[in-house]
């Protein structure tokens, strides 16, 4: 079993080697030459130093994976308690495209290592491939027969040359890995829109090997996000795979809502415990883990964003450059970026097709290799997210302007239809069959609490839409209830009205006619905008029947956002020394409002978590998921606010009263408030099934408390007996009769 695994894990190696290499190709980017030239200064050829890499990572691998035999094996996963089939209504519904769904473990696969040591497991191979890494250093130092002082000045050497090479797209490229990473690693698990049906429909995918439907309500906590395409969905479930070779577990999504948020619309709208601190556990683990690895994709939409810039202007390259960083360091860009959201996939996609266009444009003629790239990616693009059609209009004109007579234009265009047709049209076809159109709008309309049907004269657009989009385009973080101030919308907007200014005069100013664009040049100005146009257009249809009011929808335009700004930008700056002067100021003045707006807006809003989750089951029929307290530190004669979260775990036959108590080392109580929930107002008779009920006590504290530390105990007891409601685990043994929150400091 560990020879077959391994020799699959090997061919799917290799095949990522070979994709890699056509890859860097197709960017332009010369594997060998590089990779010869950086380990020559090392002193060891690429060969070599391939072959030692894999040995020491097959003896890391056979190091560890046996190990699994060793370990006490727990009862799989409920497998049986999985559908086995689904109605005959979905037949697209049951089948994964082939190569994914063959590439997810099989059921040996997942009994081969237990559930409980998979951790201990990822430990060891992780010190494996440290002590790896180390004996490569080790090998290199003996071989080469030289000092460490000397292996670490040609070490330093290599990497300066690899930095001089793209120096500022270095610079820029590591800042938005780390800030977007600080994003991801600060914000709560699943506070980021519509986070929680993302991963709920990975996780379907993962355990099921099927796409979702709107009968799967069950399993999908956000209902509308089965009708989103899966690709982005499929490559999750395949690394939670990889993650769980012994099966995905049923991960859900059970964090409970804030009730007051959407009275206030501020800061967290779920209540968040002490599993979500570092390192994690559960859900809160694989949604960190997750957000970690899809960070690529926002640094792929970075680099071709750049590679674009420098294939249209290669004269300017300082040009790309700023374009890189106008992408790069937007805070929503930067924030949804480390979140799990398929908007991230559809902006890179479409920063490698509007890549490609322009490839397209700078050339005599259309190559079919060429096209057929380019097709795939619109096609990959269609299978990930509704925003990237846009790519099909503006691919077709790219073909138009490119061809030289009707006849080429149509064949070129029939091949390019063709192509996308074959790869993404079989799931809008199956949303034909299941929904009755292509895009299951109908079906959606049903479900989607947002529809709101208007016509373009309606205020909303004006009053609404247009400040909204902005503002969430730019920052606002969170399930968009943490906007940024008023004036860093402002300064966020100067670039990009300033480079405006700049097309213009570039365009149509009489002085640039000298230095004006070149004519495939100015067909890529002309692709860049009608991408912008066609998406905003989209998005305004979009909002005539939903309130979809989300900058991140725009993201697949903002490559092209990017370059026309800093093409703008730079017609104010000729020479090469103002342009780095303006560059600088400007990716400074970018990177500084990003982190202000990390440090000083979305990490007070959720650290320290209000309210502090948490989850005691109060005899089988209540539940208190959370509590929040002023503060920690009091004078004797103050009042401490606390507030509880309780659930209803079933239909209560009984009016219990709270206790909340204050005590000293000796159980003495320095502080009380009894009294049923919401001072009376509400007993517990009245509750239903699953309401969350928010409950306010004011805990005066004795005048005659002394200095030290106290111990806040909650609880519940029938009044009638006086006997409290047991504390119980989740096997049902009792635990206590009171809920220890946490230490209050007195202060005298």
């Amino acid at each position: 079993m560990i020879v077959g695994s391994l020799g699959v894990l090997a061919f799917l190696l290799l095949i990522a080697c070979g994709l890699g290499v056509r890859f860097s190709r197709w960017l332009g980017v010369s594997c060998s030459s590089k990779l010869g030239s950086c380990t020559s200064a090392i002193g060891v050829s690429p060969k070599r130093l391939f072959a030692w890499a894999g040995i020491i990572a097959l003896g890391a691998t056979v190091l560890f994976f046996p190990l699994g035999l060793f370990m006490e094996s727990p009862p799989s996963p409920d497998v049986a308690a999985l559908p086995t089939s689904m109605p005959i209504s979905m037949p697209h519904k049951s089948f994964l495209p082939v190569v994914v769904k063959n590439l997810l473990p099989s059921p040996a696969a997942r009994s081969f290592i237990t559930r409980e040591k998979h951790e201990n497991i990822l430990t060891i191979a992780t010190f494996a491939s440290l002590i790896g890494v180390c004996s490569i250093v080790a090998w290199l130092v003996v071989s080469s027969e030289t000092s460490g002082t000397q292996l670490w000045q040609q070490i330093s050497g290599a990497i300066r040359y690899v930095a001089d090479k793209r120096h500022p797209l270095v610079v820029i490229l590591t800042l938005y890995v780390l800030i977007t990473s600080l994003y991801s690693l600060i914000t709560p698990s699943f506070e980021s829109p519509d986070e929680g049906g993302h991963f709920d429909y990975m996780v379907f995918i993962a355990r099921r090997h099927c796409l979702p439907t709107v009968q799967d309500h069950n399993h999908i906590s956000d209902l509308p996000i089965v009708l989103h395409p899966p690709l982005y969905y499929s490559l999750g479930a395949l690394v939670l795979s990889a993650l769980h070779p012994f099966g995905v577990p049923q991960y859900q999504f059970d964090l409970h809502a804030d009730p007051r948020f959407w009275e206030r619309w501020k800061d967290n709208w779920l209540i968040h415990g002490s599993e979500e601190v570092f390192p994690y556990h559960g859900n809160t683990r694989m949604d960190h883990l997750l957000r970690l690895i899809f960070v690529a994709m926002g640094a792929l939409t970075v680099l071709f964003t750049y590679r674009t810039a420098t294939v249209a202007f290669p004269q300017n390259e300082s040009l790309a450059v700023g374009a890189a960083a106008v992408c790069a360091f937007v805070p929503q860009f930067t924030f949804i970026s480390g979140m799990l959201n398929n908007d991230n996939l559809a902006a890179m996609l479409s920063s490698m097709a509007i890549f490609c266009l322009v490839r397209i444009l700078k050339e005599a003629s259309i190559g079919s290799r060429q096209l057929v790239k380019l097709s795939l990616i619109a096609a990959l693009g269609l299978l990930t997210k509704y925003t990237t059609f846009f790519l099909i209009p503006v691919a077709l004109v790219a073909i138009l302007l490119k061809s030289k007579d009707a006849k080429q234009a149509l064949k070129l265009s029939f091949l390019f239809l063709l192509v996308v047709g074959v790869v993404a049209g079989w799931y809008y076809y199956s949303n034909v069959l299941l929904y009755g159109d292509p895009l299951a709008s109908k079906t959606h309309l049903s479900i989607d609490l947002a529809v709101h049907h208007k016509s373009l004269t309606d205020p909303f657009f004006r009053e609404i839409y247009f400040p909204a989009m902005y503002k969430s385009f730019v920052g606002n973080f969170g399930c968009l209830s943490i906007p940024l101030p008023t004036g860093m919308y402002y300064a966020f907007s100067l670039p990009g009205l300033a480079g405006g200014v700049g097309l213009l005069r570039l365009v149509f100013s009489p002085k640039a006619r000298e230095k004006s664009l070149s004519t495939c040049q100015k067909y890529v100005v002309l692709i860049l905008l009608l991408s912008i146009g066609l998406l905003v257009v989209g998005s305004v249809m979009y909002n005539l029947s939903y309130n979809g009011t989300q900058g991140r929808y725009l993201f697949p335009i903002l490559p092209a956002l990017g370059i026309l700004v800093a093409l703008g930008l730079s017609a104010f700056a000729r020479k090469a020394r103002c342009q780095k002067l303006l560059w600088s100021f400007l990716i400074c003045s970018m990177l500084l409002l990003n982190l202000f707006s990390l440090f000083w807006h979305l990490l007070p809003a959720y650290h320290p978590f209000r309210p502090q989750g948490m989850r005691a089951d109060l005899g089988g029929v209540i539940t208190l998921i959370g509590y929040e307290l002023d503060k920690t530190h009091v004078e004797p004669g103050d009042n401490l606010k606390l507030i509880l979260f309780w659930q209803g775990q079933q239909k209560i036959d009984r009016d219990y009263t709270v206790f909340t108590h204050l005590l000293d080392a000796h159980d003495r109580i320095w502080g009380q408030k009894d009294s049923q929930p919401l001072d009376g107002t509400y007993p517990t008779t009245r509750w239903q099934v699953g309401e969350v009920v928010e409950d306010v006590y004011e805990i005066p504290v004795r005048p005659q408390a002394l200095a030290g530390t106290y111990q806040l105990e909650v609880g519940m007891y029938f009044l009638a007996t006086m006997e409290r409601l047991n504390i119980m685990d989740e096997e049902g043994h009792v635990l206590d009769n009171r809920i220890l929150l946490t230490q209050v400091q007195v202060l005298r």
